[in-house]
């Protein structure tokens, strides 16, 4: 909920972006970038969420988790966008 509660005191627009395939070693990441030897990393961004209804709502712990699980709801979207993307790259 602490995400939650930064966008419902921020109250500005928030972009979701789901990425895959970046790796834990960000000397090889960057690396593979130059030598053209890395793995490929998919950046989708999506629509700005609305957050209609909720950031009316008054500051509490159920409003910042439902506030929360919004955003994550919209990644969650991206992710089955990236994954589509992905397949038909593959074909």
């Amino acid at each position: 909920s602490g995400v939650g509660r930064i966008i419902h005191q921020a109250r500005m627009p928030v972009l979701p972006v789901f990425i895959h395939g970046l790796g834990n070693d960000l000397k090889k990441q960057v690396l593979g970038n130059f030598t053209g030897k890395g793995d490929r990393v998919n950046v989708v961004f999506g629509e700005p969420v609305d957050f209609r209804g909720l950031l009316d709502q008054a500051p509490s712990p159920r409003t910042f988790k439902a506030v929360s699980e919004r955003a994550m709801d919209a990644v969650a979207a991206l992710g089955e966008e990236e994954r589509a993307i992905r397949r038909v790259s593959a074909l």
